[in-house]
C-alpha cells in the first residue's frame, strides 16, 4: 500500500477504485442559448422613424405620406391578396401667356398605380410533450425557447424580405402561388467610378424580361474595378445623382433631409481606413469630416453629405455573368435565416459585386394581410406537439405604372431607392 507520509496512508485514485467513466459526474448548465447571427441594421432603421402606416379604403384612394422609405398600405378588408394606390402625375405642360388662347391647349389629366401584394409565409419546429426524449431534454429549457427563436427567425425573414423587394422588387413569397409575381431587377442602379452620363439606363421588366440586367452588365464592364469603391467624392457624387437624375426625394430623418445609405463591411472598412485617399476616416483626420451623427440611426457610422452612411453586416452580392453586347445572368445572394448565407465569396474582378443600396422617400409597400400567430399541431396521443408560425405579408418596391394616353405599354417608375455596385474587395 502507498503512504503519503509518515503513518498516512494516501488516497487510492479513482482508476485504483476501478471507477468506470460512467459512474463520473457530471454537472451541465440547465438552458441552452440560442446563437445570434447578426444585427439587422435595415429593419433597425427602417421600422422606427422611416416607416409610417397609412390605410386603404376599399373604394378611396390614399396618398403616401412623405419623408418615409417604408410605407404600411394594409386595407381595411384584410382577405384582398392586392392591394392598389393610384396617384394623379404631375401637370407638366409649359402653359400659355400673354394673348395666347386656352382653347385646344388643355392638358389631358394623367393616372398612375403602384399595387401591394400578400402572401403566405410560414415556419415549423416539432416538440415533445412527453416520453423518453422529453425527459431528457426537458432541463435545457429547449421547448420554452421554442416560440422565441421563431419569433428571431421572423425578424431574419423579414429582412430577408425587404432586401429583397429593393433588390428585386418584391419578397419571394410573392414569387410563389398563388401570387407567383415577378422579380424585376431595380430600375435604379448606380456603378460606383463610372461618369453620371454613362450610368445605366433604367428599363423596367416587370414582364420577366431581363433588359436591365444586360444594360448594368454593358456598364459594369465598362468600369475598372479598383476604383469601384465608395469614397466621400463618390458618395457625394451618388446622392447628388439620386436626387437630379433619379428624382429620389429624400427621407425625413431626425438632423434634417437625407438618404440611409447602407454599405458592406468591406466598403465600411474602406471608408473608415484613414490611409485610403477620401476616405471618411482621411477626411475626419484632415479636419475635414462631415457630422459624426451615430445617435441619429440605429447602426449609423456618419454623415456625408445627405447620405446617412450605415453598415449592413446583411448587404447583398450580386454574381454577375456574361459578355458584353450580350445577354447577362444576374445572382443575387442574401443573408437569410440562421446560417444560411447564399452571398457570394468570389473577388472575381466585374463579376462579384456588393449591392451597397440607397434608401429615399417612399422605397417599399408593405402590406400585411394577416399578422404573424402561432398554431399548435398535436400527434400520437398529444406526445408530439409541433408548433408553427403563420403570417401573410408582401414586401413590394414602389413601382408606378404610369399610364399615358393610348399608351398599350405602361411604363414603369420608381424613385424610391438605387441599387449602388462596388467591387466585392
Amino acid at each position: 500500500m502507498a503512504t503519503a507520509g509518515v503513518g498516512m496512508d494516501k488516497a487510492a485514485s479513482l482508476a485504483d477504485m476501478d471507477v468506470d467513466t460512467a459512474l463520473l459526474q457530471s454537472v451541465w448548465e440547465s438552458k441552452v442559448a440560442t446563437e445570434k447571427v447578426l444585427f439587422d441594421p435595415l429593419l433597425a432603421a427602417t421600422k422606427g422613424s422611416v416607416s409610417d402606416m397609412i390605410t386603404v379604403d376599399d373604394q378611396t384612394p390614399s396618398g403616401l405620406p412623405v419623408g418615409k422609405a417604408v410605407i404600411n398600405v394594409t386595407p381595411k378588408n384584410k382577405g384582398a391578396r392586392k392591394v392598389t394606390c393610384a396617384f394623379l402625375q404631375a401637370l407638366d405642360d409649359g402653359g400659355r401667356y400673354g394673348t395666347d388662347t386656352l382653347i385646344a391647349y388643355e392638358e389631358e389629366r394623367r393616372m398612375k398605380h403602384v399595387s401591394g401584394y400578400a402572401n403566405d409565409w410560414k415556419h415549423e419546429v416539432p416538440l415533445d410533450t412527453y416520453g423518453i426524449n422529453y425527459r431528457e431534454l426537458s432541463p435545457y429549457n429547449i421547448y420554452k425557447a421554442t416560440k422565441t427563436d421563431l419569433a428571431r427567425w421572423y425578424g431574419e425573414n423579414e429582412g430577408y424580405f425587404l432586401r429583397s423587394a429593393i433588390i428585386e422588387g418584391r419578397s419571394p413569397n410573392l414569387a410563389s402561388s398563388p401570387i407567383s409575381a415577378y422579380q424585376p431587377l431595380n430600375p435604379n442602379c448606380y456603378v460606383l467610378s463610372i461618369a453620371d452620363a454613362s450610368q445605366p439606363s433604367r428599363y423596367s421588366d416587370d414582364d420577366g424580361g431581363n433588359d436591365m440586367e444586360d444594360e448594368l452588365g454593358d456598364v459594369v464592364n465598362t468600369a475598372t474595378y479598383t476604383s469601384m469603391h465608395n469614397t466621400v467624392p463618390r458618395i457625394l457624387a451618388m446622392t447628388k445623382f439620386a436626387r437630379i437624375n433619379r428624382y429620389t426625394n429624400p427621407l425625413s430623418l431626425p438632423n434634417g433631409p437625407g438618404y440611409l445609405y447602407f454599405v458592406s463591411p468591406a466598403e465600411m472598412l474602406l471608408l473608415r481606413d484613414a490611409s485610403q485617399s477620401n476616405s471618411f476616416g482621411y477626411q475626419w483626420l484632415s479636419g475635414a469630416a462631415i457630422q459624426n451623427s451615430a445617435d441619429l440611426v440605429p447602426g449609423l457610422k456618419f454623415v456625408v453629405g445627405e447620405a446617412y452612411v450605415v453598415e449592413d453586416p446583411r448587404c447583398p452580392t450580386i454574381t454577375l455573368t456574361g459578355q458584353a453586347s450580350s445577354d447577362y445572368t444576374i445572382s443575387v445572394g442574401y443573408m437569410k435565416h440562421g446560417r444560411t448565407d447564399d452571398r457570394a465569396t468570389g473577388t472575381t474582378a466585374l463579376t462579384h459585386l456588393d449591392v451597397n443600396y440607397l434608401l429615399g422617400e417612399g422605397a417599399v409597400l408593405y402590406y400585411e394581410a394577416e399578422a404573424p400567430h402561432y398554431e399548435k399541431q398535436l400527434d400520437e396521443y398529444g406526445q408530439y406537439e409541433n408548433v408553427a408560425y403563420i403570417g401573410a405579408c408582401g414586401y413590394c418596391r414602389t413601382d408606378w405604372n404610369v399610364d399615358t394616353n393610348n399608351d398599350s405599354t405602361p411604363t414603369i417608375q420608381h424613385e424610391g431607392s438605387m441599387l449602388v455596385l462596388s467591387q466585392r474587395a
